[in-house]
């Protein structure tokens, strides 16, 4: 009986050291987001209305993504998208912060005739930290796969 007590209690206290290094990992791994919305349309005056090259870059297309742009606006803190052309899969921006940080995309959903030349915006609550870098790509996709460039543009906030 006492034997086993002991093998109870060290076995407790290895479970309890597991999950806490576990949790430990989890946090940290966590500190990374990726934040996702689908846009909503606006003008192609609204996207370019005051940017200059200091509030704002553009990226795209792209030789294997040919169907899609990037901008972002500093000043905004907001992505658009444009669909260069009706190809049957949503366009897609994405900017993710270098050294493995956050992930931010912008998903235009015009994916027929009529979303050819459209442009969404997508705001975000969260920015990349001051300082810091991110490589902006285009995609595009549908319900279940989405594939970005090979190739990105760096932006630094």
């Amino acid at each position: 009986m006492r034997l086993t007590g002991r093998y109870l209690l060290s076995s407790s206290v290895a479970i309890a050291l597991a999950a806490g290094f576990s949790v430990g990992l989890a946090s940290q791994a966590s500190a990374a987001s990726t934040y996702w919305k689908v846009g909503t349309q606006v003008s192609h005056s609204r996207v370019f209305s005051g940017g200059n090259g200091r509030n704002m870059r553009c990226f795209g297309p792209q030789n294997d993504i040919s169907d899609a742009v990037m901008c972002y606006r500093s000043d905004r803190n907001a992505t658009y998208v444009q669909s260069k052309k009706a190809s049957g899969y949503f366009k897609l921006g994405q900017h993710r912060q270098n050294g493995g940080g956050s992930i931010w995309r912008c998903q235009n959903n015009y994916k027929n005739s009529a979303g050819t030349g459209t442009w969404v915006e997508c705001k975000w609550s969260t920015k990349p930290r001051a300082g810091a870098c991110a490589t902006a790509r285009v995609g595009h996709g549908q319900n279940d796969w989405f594939k970005l460039s090979t190739v990105g543009d760096l932006i630094c906030f």
